[in-house]
This record gives structure tokens, sequence and C-alpha cells, in this order.
């Protein structure tokens, strides 16, 4: 978790370490954080000669605002590990320090001072000695500057101005076991940070992955359901198309029963059954059919069986004379075989020849 401090007194206008500021050098200071646009990238560190996130330690946070009220150059500080918000809340580190770069170069002149780093102090005071604890507020090297100088604010041990370089590999002002203690902690912290934003992602693409299954699950649940209502659908439309092909309903009592059975409402379809269209075709027939009238065709086998009452002679003496012909074993004749079977049939019956005569003499006048 990351804190944030608000208004920590950083500098004060007036002399210090043989070098005067006043309200204007501060402003000049606040003016050229912004226009460097260095919001974010002027780090908190440990003591001025302590390594800083530039050079590959874990930031104790970043400078975000710097502004002047009144004689004091204030700046508000964000990121700050739960350690080292909870040390200074501790009185381990009391007070901080600005460090300046002098006559950094931009474009074709030079700006005289631009913030460079804020120094966390614990026993070494700051040589600004009016500035505001930093525990009662407990509720950047990568701008690739380059100054002649680095001027530091320590009280006490007459080093001041420094290389404009961190070549030092030690922190010789606050070189203490809690130090180091808390230098371990902060990388331990933003090594375990890395981890859990990785394990992050991972569990943001695992959520992303299961979204888009369950997504294609979803879909194809859908998918299927459609199917079925459209089956279900086609099955009852085809039952009633072959009723009307059949003539058992007429075409119009097919649309009404789609209509008022909501055929075509996904959700009232699939309760209808096929013994409701049944049901359906028996209360509404077709009251005129236009069914072709089926003609019965009789058949004879045995010469001597009985024919259907009212058969013409010439049809019975013929129909028999087939039969007599196929009792024989024989399926295929000529005229003349049919001829004489007739005659023969002719001569068994009398009352058929008589009738057979009897219709071929027209009667007299």
């Amino acid at each position: 978790m990351s804190n944030s401090i608000t208004g920590a007194e950083v500098f004060e206008a007036g002399t210090w370490n043989g070098l005067t500021f006043t309200d204007d050098d501060l402003d000049g200071i606040v003016s050229s954080f912004n226009a460097l646009k260095l919001a974010g990238r002027i780090p908190l560190k440990f003591g001025h000669m302590g390594e800083d996130a530039r050079d590959g330690s874990p930031a104790l946070g970043w400078v975000t605002k710097l502004y002047r009220e009144g004689s004091k150059l204030m700046a508000d500080i964000a990121d700050i590990p739960d350690v080292v918000y909870k040390a200074i809340g501790k009185k381990l580190y009391k007070f901080v320090s600005i460090e300046l770069l002098k006559n950094v170069k931009a474009n074709t002149g030079f700006i005289p001072w631009v913030l460079d780093a804020v120094a966390l102090l614990g026993a070494t005071a700051p040589a600004v000695g009016t500035l505001k604890e930093l525990e009662a507020l407990t509720m950047a090297r990568g701008s690739g500057l380059q100054g002649e100088a680095c001027v530091t604010f320590s009280r006490d041990d007459g080093r001041q101005t420094q290389p404009n370089h961190r070549s030092d590999n030690h922190m010789a002002e606050d070189n203490t076991n809690a130090i180091k203690e808390l230098s371990q902690q902060v990388a331990e912290l933003s090594r375990r940070t890395v981890q859990l934003e990785e394990e992050n992602s991972a569990l943001k693409r695992e959520k992303s992955d299961f979204s888009q299954t369950k997504q294609r699950l979803t879909d194809l649940q859908k998918q299927v359901e459609k199917d079925k209502v459209d089956a279900r659908r086609k099955a009852i439309i085809d039952q009633l198309e072959t009723a009307v092909k059949a003539e058992d309903i007429l075409p119009a009592a097919r649309e009404r029963f789609i209509k008022v059975y909501k055929v075509q409402d996904d959700e009232v379809v699939v309760t209808i059954t096929a013994e409701d269209v049944k049901e359906f075709i028996k209360e509404n027939p077709n009251p005129k059919p236009k069914r072709a009238q089926k003609r019965e065709i009789f058949t004879l086998r045995d010469p001597n069986a009985d024919v259907p009452e009212g058969m013409a002679p010439d049809a019975e003496a013929l129909m028999r004379a087939r039969a007599l012909l196929t009792s024989q074993g024989k399926h295929t004749f000529t005229h003349e075989e049919l001829l004489n079977a007739a005659k023969t049939v002719l001569s068994s019956r009398p009352e058929l020849a008589q009738a057979w005569k009897d219709l071929a003499e027209p009667k007299a006048a």
C-alpha cells in the first residue's frame, strides 16, 4: 500500500551554508519544476548520500507538486511505502532536506536552481532548521538534467556541495542499522509489489479466458435452444401441410391454427404437441374435399363364381371366358382362344346365352 504526505516543508528563504535564497529564488525553483515537468520524477531517498530509485534502489516516494507558501518551499509527496510512512510517524525520520542542481543548462541558457531530490533525515538535522517536523503530516533522477554542482543542505557535515553524480555505494550520513533494515524492507516490499502485479495480471487473463469460455457456452446453449424451437415449429407446420394436401383441412384452417396457437412465438411453440394438431384437424374438417372417386375393379378367378348384380351379359360372358382360360393355366391368349372360351361359357349357361342373345338382337318395334 502507498501513502502520501501533503504540505511538507522542504526549504525556506534565507542564508544556508553560505548560500542566500530569496522568495524569488524559491519561485524560480517552483517554475523550473513545473517547466521541466518534474512531477513524479523527483525521488524521496534515505539521506543526502544514499542511493535512490534512479540508481536502481526502490523508490521511497515521488514529489508530485512543488509550491511556495510565504517564505517556505512546500512539497506534496506520493507513493510512500507503508514501512517508510510508519517510520516517519514514529519519528525515526523527522525532517526532509532538498538537493538542488546549480546552473542547469537548458537550451541556450542556464537555470539557476533545479530540484534534484528530497532526502529523509534522521540523526542528521537539516541545514534549514526552521522546517516543520514530518511526523505531524502523517495522517527524481530520471529527469536527465545536468548542472555544475549538486547542493545539499545538512547542518553539520561540512559537505554541502557535491559533484553532480552519485558514485558512493553507501550512505555516509545515515549509516545505521535502522536505515539498512528499512532499505531491506522497502526492497522486499517492491519485490512483492512486482510479484503481486504479475499475479494480478495472470488472474485477469484467467478471468478473461473464463469469461470468453462462459460466453461461448452461453452462445452454444442459445443456439441449441433455437434449433429446438425451429424443429418443433417445422414439425407442426409440416403436419398441417400434410393435412392440407390430403384435403383433410382447408389452407385457411392451417393459417388459423398458426395464428391462434401462436406457432411463430418461440416460447409458445414448444408447448404445442402433435396431439394438439391432430385434434384441431379432426375438429376442423374440409367440408367439401375434392378427392377423386376410387373405381372398384372386379376380377373373377373361378368361371363359375358369382358376379356383381346388374353386370351386362356381354361383360359377364367375357369375364367368365377369361377366368376359364386362366383356370386352365393360360395367362396370355389369342382372340380366337377367348372367343372359343366364351362359346363354352354360353353353352353351359343357357340363361346367360339368352340374355346375351337378347342384348345382341334389337327388339322389334
